[in-house]
């Protein structure tokens, strides 16, 4: 298992269980009976290793396992399904995701999950002591990544052990008990998981959400997909909207329609996603970054593209686009660039201006076409979000634009930020993008996560 939650129960629960108490008693009780040493382990790394005042070092806090376990349940659909913002000091996200926020008076580790719909990047933090906070966390900060199936099976087990250890008092009214049943019947109800799974895409917690646009966006399943319908909400959260007309299927048809490129075209790569290859390693991780750059290394060796620089022609052939459609000027309504089907009839629509926008929006509808499936409906949206498949259009079209090799032959160890730019610039491209390429690819820690967000 890629996620353990380990507990050295430290009470003596047994003098608790069968005891009658009264009901301002409960949460201290709860607390006492959950006490433990507390052990979180990803992919074999310790995470929770702290020094205490004496200078003591142990594998984990003692800490109510009683209060995990209820953040957890609270917390679900948004940790299982959310992605992390464009702006990751997002206060709102971080209480959902954040195992800070917690409280209670404990002293937590800084832990953050962040799952992007496939897999979950579980991230660490090291922490100094200070007055109000007696214990140092020894982690270097870093990340590791779990396929989502590993998060639910040890978010479950933990959750099971703590009701176990709590006997008699996880079965008070509006108990943990019930609030593990209840996130049960949402989770095995297909109508409510799509419910609560949409929910949470909108950035809301459990009955937070506006119940028309949720509904609304349930409908679309019809027209658009599943998948898709989970990319708009995801995008209505990242846009700080709550306005359905903004985003609505209707009004996304029409613009379609009306300003829509033709790129139907049957011997093109944007007509045949034969290429599909989203396949995850033996522990069923899908690394998003691989997957992406993976598959536009295949279709620079099929269709013959040579080092370097990816010229407009060549992409506008690969995309079935007019050769003016990158260089010359537009004007959209469009929340966002998109591909619309109709039938066999596929039209792109671009939101951006500029040419290197183009670029990038062209790549990345290119990988999408070829990594998700045809059946995911009518709408395939480029957006700013941080969800598995917008991450794979990203990591496609960097590939495919900016080819690893040829950046690392004409960067060097440059990497000030006029280097950058001047990159950006020879591969057509945003200084984004070479910061991101740079990043995975070189692993290197001083360039910002945030650029990963970058279109």
């Amino acid at each position: 298992m890629g996620l353990e939650i380990l507990t050295d129960w430290q009470s003596s629960s047994e003098q608790y269980r069968n005891r009658r108490v009264h009901s301002r008693d409960v949460d201290s009780l709860l607390d006492d009976v959950s006490l433990c040493l507390l052990q979180i382990i990803v992919n074999d790394r310790p995470l929770t290793k702290v020094k205490d005042t004496q200078q003591e070092v142990h594998e984990g806090p003692c800490v109510s396992a009683y209060a995990l376990a209820e953040w957890l349940i609270w917390n679900w659909w948004r940790l299982r399904w959310e992605p992390s913002p464009k702006n990751n000091s997002n206060p709102y996200w971080r209480q959902a995701h954040e195992t800070t926020s917690i409280g209670g008076g404990w002293v937590w580790p800084r832990i953050v999950f962040d799952s992007d719909g496939q897999s979950v990047a579980v991230k660490s933090y090291g922490s100094e002591a200070t007055a109000t906070e007696p214990l140092s966390y020894l982690n270097d900060d870093s990340e590791s990544l779990i396929s989502a199936s590993d998060f639910e099976e040890c978010i479950d087990l933990f959750i099971s052990n703590v009701t176990s250890q709590l006997g008699r008092l996880a079965s008070r009214k509006n108990s943990i008990r019930d609030m593990r049943h209840e996130l049960a019947e949402e989770r095995e109800n297909t109508e409510l998981s799509s419910f609560r799974r949409i929910e949470a895409l909108l950035g809301n917690n459990p009955d937070e959400g506006d119940e028309s646009i949720i509904n609304r966006l349930q409908e679309d399943h019809k027209v658009i997909g599943r998948q898709s319908v989970d990319e708009l909400a995801s995008a209505m959260s990242e846009q700080h909207t709550q306005n359905w007309d903004v985003l609505c299927t209707e009004l996304l048809n029409d613009i379609a329609l009306r300003e829509g490129l033709d790129v139907s075209e049957d011997d093109s790569p944007m007509s045949d996603n034969s290429m599909t290859m989203m396949k995850s390693d033996p522990s069923g991780v899908l690394d998003a970054w691989i997957v992406g750059k993976e598959a536009a290394i295949v279709m620079r060796q099929s269709e013959r593209i040579v080092e370097g620089p990816l010229s407009n022609r060549v992409l506008t052939d690969l995309c079935s686009l007019p050769q003016d459609a990158l260089a010359k000027p537009s004007k959209s309504d469009a929340p966002f660039s998109y591909m619309w089907s109709y039938g066999q009839t596929k039209k792109i629509v671009f939101n951006e201006m500029g040419s290197t926008n183009k670029r990038i929006s062209s790549a990345r509808l290119l990988g999408d076409k070829q990594l998700v499936s045809e059946r995911i409906g009518a709408l395939r949206p480029v957006t700013d979000t941080n969800t598995f498949r917008q991450k794979i259009q990203r990591s496609f079209a960097t590939e495919l634009l900016c080819p690893s090799d040829a950046l690392t032959d004409r960067i060097g160890t440059d990497y000030s930020a006029e280097s950058i730019e001047n990159t950006a610039k020879y591969f057509d491209v945003t200084p984004d993008v070479i910061s991101t390429s740079l990043k995975n690819n070189l692993e290197r820690p001083d360039f910002s996560s945030e650029t990963q967000h970058s279109s």
